[in-house]
């Protein structure tokens, strides 16, 4: 499961500004945010702010804003997971600090869901306004040409695009060699060996079978290509072992 680069830069500050005993926890727990695995880096921030004092708190800082001068340390911790993540679950963990001279409310389970809510509000703007953009002019691939480069002895592929929406765009090309051919020859070779040798039944079903089984393997992992190979496999090994029969007769 992945995030939003929003919630990535919430959680780095957020992980800058937990209390942690361990400074490696804290070093890994931001990388994980920038990898970027949610369930890891959820499970080591729960982890963290756990670890902490229900007890310990803060209280008189007259210089932060309304309603966050007075508050429980691991209240904190773990409104500010919340708010990263984007899970309200985690504010359950979160108690306010009631004080005579400190407002306090900006630490709270229901301050806490607002925030969370605001968040995922904001993430999923972002998200149409990413996707409102590519649908109406999404770069996407045309067409392409191979070309022989200036060295004459490799190829540019030059691929076309339409679309004017500018973004970070990936295109990939894979070069597959069609080598039905080869498990043919392959093939013919086997069964002309089984059939001259008098290989017994069982070793001639074997042969047979394998190739029929790595066709069927390879279907279930769509791949169309080696299920072709395997299967020109098979019936090279069919047209070789007949074709052994045959010389044995004339001869």
């Amino acid at each position: 499961m992945g995030i939003t680069r929003r919630q990535a830069v919430a959680l780095v500050r957020w992980m800058g500004s937990t209390p942690c005993p361990l400074f490696a926890m804290c070093l890994l727990a931001t990388a994980a945010a920038i990898g970027f695995d949610y369930a890891e880096a959820r499970s080591k921030a729960v982890k963290a702010c756990g670890a902490i004092n229900p007890s310990e708190s803060q209280s008189g800082l007259i210089f932060n804003p309304d309603g966050y001068r007075s508050y429980y340390v691991r209240s904190k911790c773990f409104q500010e997971a919340a708010v990263a993540f984007r899970d309200a679950a985690l504010c359950e963990q979160v108690n306010q600090r009631w004080s005579l001279l400190s407002s306090s409310w900006g630490y709270s389970a229901r301050r806490c869901r607002q925030l969370v809510a605001e968040g995922t509000s904001a993430d999923r703007a972002e998200l149409e306004g990413l996707k409102n953009p590519y649908a109406s002019g999404g770069v996407r691939l045309r067409d392409f040409r191979i070309e022989r480069n200036g060295n004459g002895r490799d190829v540019d592929i030059i691929p076309a695009f339409t679309g004017t929406y500018a973004h970070a765009y990936t295109v990939t090309f894979e070069i597959r060699v069609d080598d039905t051919g080869t498990g043919a020859r392959d093939g013919a070779s086997i069964g002309y060996l089984l059939r001259k040798h008098r290989y017994a039944p069982r070793v001639l079903a074997r042969m047979l079978a394998r190739p029929l089984g790595g066709a069927g393997a390879s279907l279930l992992h769509r791949d169309l290509d080696r299920s072709r190979y395997h299967l020109a496999t098979l019936g090279g090994r069919v047209r070789g072992y007949r074709g052994a029969k045959r010389s044995n007769t004339s001869a």
